[in-house]
């Protein structure tokens, strides 16, 4: 197990500069809107291994933690990319994905062996906070996953806001 999760520190962390990069290039720039979608990708693929590694593992807590947490940034950054008419909401959203994403990397990087940490070590009340805020200005309509249609009958499937509401209540113990 420690070899995969060796492996899955290093291609995270690669990801996590990717995104940072990403971000920072988007920072008050509402004309990088798109790359948000981007960002919502990179993030699906460590919140898909932290959530295959934890259910191959149930001990690995701080892993289950990292999967639903980059779930929740995911599904903002899907939901960033969509904005078309607030720049205001654009550049809070680019800026809690920075915030959100460097708090990703430290519970990325916490992770070793057999010593595991709890969401509470990463997560500040004034964070959560911000999130919530966040999450509760974008409604329904704005997608929070890969936008998929279905061949057969052509319906695409979306994410909704409960869902977003059920991960951070997740993080807040709520």
């Amino acid at each position: 197990m420690d070899e995969i999760i060796k492996e899955f520190k290093s291609e995270s962390h690669e990801l996590v500069q990717h995104m940072l990069a990403i971000l920072e290039e988007a920072e008050e720039d509402f004309t990088k809107v798109q790359s948000l979608d981007t960002y919502g990708q990179l993030v699906d693929r460590i919140m898909g291994g932290a959530k295959t590694i934890a259910i191959s593992d149930p001990q690995l807590t701080t892993m289950e933690a990292i999967g639903k947490y980059s779930e929740l940034c995911k599904a903002i950054g899907y939901k960033g990319s969509q904005i078309t008419d607030n720049e205001q909401l654009y550049n809070v959203t680019v800026g809690v994905l920075l915030d959100g994403t460097e708090v990703l990397d430290e519970m990325i990087n916490s992770l070793r062996g057999g010593s595991e940490k709890s969401v509470d070590d990463f997560m500040t009340g004034h964070f959560l906070e911000r999130l919530t805020w966040l999450a509760n200005q974008f409604g329904d309509e704005y997608r929070a996953s890969v936008d998929i249609e279905k061949k057969d009958t052509n319906q695409t499937m979306i994410g909704s806001q409960s869902e977003v509401d059920a991960l951070i209540a997740h993080f807040s113990g709520k």
